[in-house]
């Protein structure tokens, strides 16, 4: 097996036990099911974590979600590769990550998760949302977006205008 695809499915395993705990909107289970449909030679690496048997090629991951899952991955493994970046940047934040999370985010935008409707994508959205908004803490485009957010969930004039449609 490639190095490359090793350390991405380790990305992974680093998602499930980092970052679902916080965050758990996908069904392991059923994750990994799909990932060996991308990935066949995963089973057989990860043998602790079973996938759910009938995964059919319609079942196979999003690759906005696949990026997103690798990119919260990156972000939290102690990876001697990631380690490495971390020391040798003057923020402590490695670099990898940081261009793991912006790949991430042109893959959603590229197969336009924000503007078709479906329930993965809401999923990819909820997920890509906070890993980009930490990645940028000074871009305001981030910060309007929660404002906007809040704004529409808190305002009683707004909530009435959209609980009459």
């Amino acid at each position: 097996m490639p190095p490359f695809l090793r350390f991405a499915l380790d990305l992974v395993e680093v998602y499930f036990q980092v970052v679902h705990a916080r965050l758990p909107f996908l069904n392991p289970t059923h994750f990994r099911a799909r990932l060996n449909v991308n990935v066949p030679q995963y089973a057989s690496i990860y043998a602790n974590n079973p996938s759910a048997s009938g995964a059919s090629a319609e079942e196979s991951l999003h690759p906005a979600l696949m990026a997103t899952v690798i990119a919260w991955g990156a972000k939290f493994s102690e990876h001697p590769l990631l380690v490495a970046d971390r020391l040798n940047s003057s923020t402590r934040q490695s670099g990898l990550a940081k261009t793991l999370i912006i790949r991430s985010r042109e893959v959603a935008e590229a197969l336009k998760v924000h503007r078709v409707p479906a329930a993965e994508h809401v999923v990819i959205a909820l997920l890509i949302e906070p890993l980009q908004s930490r990645a940028f803490p000074s871009v305001p485009s981030f910060v309007a977006l929660r404002v906007a957010a809040a704004v529409l969930t808190s305002s009683p004039s707004l909530r009435v205008a959209r609980d009459t449609r």
